[in-house]
């Protein structure tokens, strides 16, 4: 994962122009520096044109902050006759099943003014980038769901015309960055619990 982690920060210098004369991978031999391409089967599934049809409010597409946490802007445009403020932006923050039923808390979001529109942002831990993070939005009439991940905000990129090189890289680099450390934690649990399994069996088994 450490390899991972260094090319994104090299990829991350670049994109945002950040001491591009120090990358952070400039110790990795060039077969290490090179990445590869997030797998096609995850751009054709996450390839999706999102639609609400809220009336007066048109969606407009989303961009990605990426810091301590991930950070979904969906951007959206208002009719001239309506009122922004007769819309309600929540959030879901936690999501709890059990057998028989799912219980959802959400909280408000003010929607930002930006260039004649208006985006709201969906930010969630680290570990969210492969999950979904939902935005539901009330007119007083009628409510829609929007659920959106950060591999919505990849695929986009990759099927967008005459994509900027560095922002492509960034992407890649970010992508596999997530996997290795997903499939670190992934590991981890599974060491867990194979070890508390075998410490429940050892205790069934009788003394000697």
């Amino acid at each position: 994962m450490l390899k991972d982690l260094l090319n994104y920060g090299a990829a991350s210098q670049l994109y945002f122009g950040y001491c591009t004369d120090e990358l952070a991978n400039r110790s990795l031999s060039e077969s290490d520096k090179k990445v590869d391409n997030v797998p096609s089967s995850v751009i054709y599934r996450y390839n999706l044109i999102k639609k609400m049809n809220i009336p007066g409010l048109t969606y407009c597409g989303a961009s990605l902050v990426v810091g301590d946490n991930i950070t979904v802007r969906q951007y959206f445009k208002l009719d001239q006759d309506r009122d922004i403020s007769n819309y309600e932006f929540l959030i879901c923050i936690e999501s709890k099943k059990d057998e028989d039923s799912e219980t959802k808390e959400y909280y408000t979001v003010n929607p930002v003014p930006k260039d004649g529109m208006y985006y709201v942002e969906m930010t969630g831990p680290l570990k969210s980038f492969f999950g979904n993070m939902e935005l539901m939005i009330s007119s007083g009439y009628a409510y829609k769901h929007l659920y959106y991940s950060s591999l919505n905000y990849i695929s986009k990129v990759y099927n967008t015309d005459s994509v900027d090189p560095k922002l492509k890289s960034f992407v890649d680099a970010m992508y596999w960055f997530q996997y290795q450390k997903q499939q670190t934690i992934c590991l981890k649990i599974r060491r867990k619990l194979l070890q508390s399994r075998m410490s429940s069996y050892q205790k069934t088994q009788p003394s000697v």
